[in-house]
């Protein structure tokens, strides 16, 4: 036999073939009582509601958001991704939740597996999607940071597998409820399918659905067309009850099914973390149909460990048994059961299991970080860490990859974007490789090839473009206790941390400004940052929101704060005290006005002087262009909350800095399910309004009787229904009284067109006006929004601009005149970031005129105030 990555050496692989009833000292250590099935509808397929996007109650579940099938066009939207394990459909718990069903029949004492699939929605990546698996109300296992299957470029993503699990647990009652409790940050949903109970000791290797009962007995049994749980087919296969169509004679080993091969097939797995060197058990149950008798041949890759002629036993006998011991040379092995004799006999399978030990009882590697936010062109090293008990048997070849090479690359990646690590054996445990964020979205950075070791995690990257990454504190979760420890995207001294708002610091600080952590210094220290982008010696603003530790501290507790960028103050807050001593009830608010000198600098807050046991808390922090003279509106163009993209159903505490939201469903995105189409003008998030709700802000320093103008950006989600179209109107006026200036029904942009830009003019009543944003639609629809300015005067939209081509490379721009008060602007994309171009204009008749040369390849260009 030659050797090749997943087959084994002839002098190392040994076979040896028992009588089972010589041997029942090693079989009566794993015989177990019995049981019908103790999953019912375990694969989804009973019910579910035709009705896009199919929410629905699920046949035997408790919980769940509803079912999706993979057999329509399109199968969701919540099962956009990934082969369907097991049938055509597979549940879905959008948001947090619990899916769960009431299991008996277990013996007290015994070890079982739960099994099951599991994937999340494709179409919306950012946030974090965990599920932890539960027995009686007892934590078993914890899934964390679960993103869709990784597809390789070029691949479809339907046909790449859900992710497996196999969890082991001792059953403390013969009855209970088995719950998977998803917890989610963002509109993220989770996936299910293929759910399964066995029996099994302490010494099996992983075999998923091993006793074939993932397809369960509906909606039928009989041949498979789609798709069989953990094996793979060929032929005609199925599962069947015994004694039943397929299975007609003898009783099922375990629970209510067999697998069936009708003909000429086979039904393969393949068998990972397995430690080569190491002996191991294979044992099975097999028969045949009545007046059948087929041929097998169990195989190891291509070596055939076990055949014989198979007879049916017959009746209500036991089906045969099978132990064959072998000696693995390599990590893994593809079984295989197969029916080689020609014509129509079936062949029945059962109760698969592999004794031996496995590479999961090492240690798992150790892989950090295990997230990161990025600007484009920073890095993150990467520790892979292989446990030295790896080492100690002999070397290690490790693979990584990123899911997206377009948004991260890895350092001496070969041409697929892979980078291989060798480990010798006995030697450094510790390797690094370095992720390069590329452009704007969400990657993951997996171990492909683990050498058989478990992986706890990959590195989970977002590649920002917003100035300020992680401004909202809500990346990553607070650290326990008080909450001291990194904060992810900042770096910082002294005592430092982020608080969720049921921990210390921030639960006696007054109310969270946005969302539900903020970060904190205590005593004196700082948070800083590396700020890419910005352009040298335009206008700005940095706003952010603060406020100090409520305590008893006798001293007074009060604290100086030191705003830099570039190493140049910007702002020195002196003697911050808590909010109850200043009588105020919310976060204290600055907006910070500045031109920096260079486009990248340290963005950073420095404490102070402070009094006795001064805690600076921080919170929404925010930069932003605009021009001189701009009525100053809190988080306007909706960057504030960061990367984590927010989603809120209906009324919800947790704040969206600066705007109070009523209504339906809204919050933050920077790409789908909501921000589906079209490109926003500022930065990476904007706000949605989903069904009928408001945005308001009462924004203040107006002069009564002067006009002004609200300029903003404005689109339609791509989705969902027909017609699109939507219906909204901008309001402004009095607080608690704006009225309507202007309303529209609006059509999505489409494609990666830029945003609608809309220009409505008012006259101020007095010093505070209250601007909203009212959608009114009809149906599941979305109103996005971006980039909102208030500007003196009353203000059209810029002409259009024409473009002319001209001897030399050069090229003419031209407009109509006098267009006073618009600045000529430039940008390599049609996002920015736009600086003024410093071409000569002139004007000639009813034109101005610039003649410009660009430098690049593509280049943009625009009128903007």
């Amino acid at each position: 036999m030659q050797t090749s990555k997943h087959t084994m050496n002839t002098p190392s692989f040994q076979r040896r073939l028992f009588n089972c009833a010589a041997v029942g000292g090693i079989l009566a250590a794993a015989t177990f009582t019995l049981n019908a099935a103790f999953i019912q509808n375990p694969s989804f397929e009973s019910n579910w509601n035709s009705t896009y996007p199919h929410y629905g109650p699920i046949d035997s579940w408790t919980g769940g958001s509803g079912v999706n099938d993979r057999s329509l066009d399109r199968g969701g939207p919540f099962h956009d991704n990934g082969k369907t394990p097991d049938g055509n459909r597979v549940a879905f718990q959008q948001q947090g939740g619990d899916l769960s069903q009431t299991i008996s029949g277990l013996t007290v004492g015994q070890l079982y597996w739960v099994q099951f699939y599991y994937n999340t929605r494709g179409d919306v990546l950012s946030g974090t999607c965990d599920i932890t698996t539960r027995f009686n109300g007892n934590d078993l296992d914890s899934i964390t940071g679960i993103l869709r299957v990784t597809a390789p470029e070029g691949t479809n993503p339907i046909t790449v597998p859900f992710y497996s699990r196999s969890v082991p647990f001792v059953a403390d009652t013969d009855t209970g409820a088995l719950t998977f409790h998803v917890s989610n940050v963002g509109d993220r949903t989770a996936l299910f399918d293929a759910v399964t109970i066995v029996p099994r000791s302490s010494n099996d290797v992983t075999i998923m659905n091993p006793s074939f009962e993932a397809s369960g007995a509906i909606p039928g049994i009989g041949p498979i067309t789609t798709a069989l749980a953990g094996w793979a087919g060929a032929g005609v296969f199925g599962v069947d009850t015994v004694p039943g169509i397929y299975a007609d004679n003898s009783v099922a080993p375990d629970q209510d099914l067999v697998a069936f091969i009708q003909g000429p097939g086979s039904l393969s797995q393949t068998i990972s973390k397995l430690v080569p060197g190491t002996q191991y058990q294979l044992l099975f149950a097999y028969n045949a149909g009545s007046s059948s008798s087929p041929h097998l041949q169990v195989k190891a890759d291509s070596a055939i460990l076990f055949e014989t002629d198979v007879a049916p036993v017959g009746g209500g006998n036991p089906f045969h048994t099978n132990l064959t011991t072998f000696t693995a040379s390599t990590d893994q092995i593809v079984l295989s059961f197969v029916q080689s004799k020609a014509g129509s006999d079936l062949l029945l399978i059962d109760d698969v299991r592999l004794l031996g030990q496995t590479a999961s009882s090492l240690p798992p590697m150790q892989v950090t970080p295990s997230n990161a936010e990025l600007a484009p062109g920073q890095t993150v090293t990467i520790s892979l860490v292989v446990p030295s008990e790896k080492l100690a048997l002999g070397s290690a070849d490790i693979v990584v990859s990123p899911s997206d090479t377009n948004i991260v690359r890895l350092v001496g990646a070969d041409t697929d974007g892979n980078v291989s690590l060798h480990y010798d054996k006995g030697g450094a445990t510790t390797k690094t490789v370095d992720a390069v964020a590329v452009k704007r979205g969400t990657a993951s950075v997996n171990v492909t090839e683990s050498a058989g070791l478990v992986v706890p995690n990959g590195v989970l990257i977002h590649v920002v473009e917003s100035f300020v990454r992680n401004p909202s504190f809500e990346a990553a979760a607070a650290p326990s206790g008080i909450g001291v420890g990194p904060v992810l995207a900042w770096n910082g001294t002294g005592t430092f941390g982020v608080n969720h708002i049921d921990q210390a610091f921030a639960a006696n600080s007054g109310p969270i400004p946005d969302r539900l952590q903020v970060a904190f210094i205590q005593g004196v220290g700082s948070l800083s940052q590396q700020v890419t982008g910005l352009t040298q010696g335009a206008n700005y603003w940095l706003q952010f929101c603060y406020a100090l530790r409520d305590n008893p501290d006798p001293l007074g507790p009060a604290t100086d704060l030191v705003v830099k960028f570039a190493g140049q103050t910007l702002v020195t807050i002196p003697q911050i005290i808590p909010l109850s001593q200043a009588g105020a009830s919310a976060y204290y608010f600055t907006n910070v006005i500045f031109s920096p000198a260079s486009a990248d600098g340290a963005l950073e807050f420095d404490t102070a002087n402070p009094n006795g046991d001064a805690t600076l808390l921080l919170d929404a922090i925010d930069i932003i262009r605009r021009e001189p003279g701009e009525m100053v509106l809190q988080n306007p163009s909706f960057e504030a909350s960061g990367a984590m993209d927010l989603y809120i159903e209906g009324p919800n505490t947790a704040p969206l800095f600066g705007w109070t939201i009523t209504g339906g469903g809204r919050g933050t995105a920077s790409a789908g399910p909501f921000y589906d189409n079209g490109l926003a003008s500022d930065q990476d998030q904007v706000l949605f309004l989903q069904g009928a709700n408001t945005a308001a802000q009462v924004v203040s320093g107006f002069t009564a009787g002067q006009a002004y103008t609200v300029i903003y950006s404005i689109n339609g989600r791509g989705c969902c229904g027909t017609p699109l179209t939507t219906h909204y109107a901008v309001q402004a006026g009095p607080p608690g009284a704006p009225v309507t200036l202007f309303e529209e029904d609006l059509n999505p942009v489409g494609g990666t067109q830029l945003f609608y830009r809309r220009y409505a003019t008012f006259t101020a009543d007095g010093t505070d006006v209250q601007v909203q944003f009212q959608h009114m639609p009809v149906g599941d629809k979305t109103l996005l929004i971006d980039n909102i300015r208030i500007v003196p005067g009353a203000v059209g939209a810029p002409p259009n601009l024409a473009i002319s081509g001209q001897t030399g490379g050069t090229v003419q721009l031209t407009w109509p005149a006098p267009s006073v008060g618009y600045v000529l602007q430039s940008a390599a994309s049609p996002t920015g970031p736009w600086t003024g171009d410093g071409a000569a204009i002139t004007t000639q008749g009813a034109q101005r005129m610039a003649v410009v040369q660009p430098s690049q390849a593509a280049r943009f260009y625009r009128l903007t105030l």
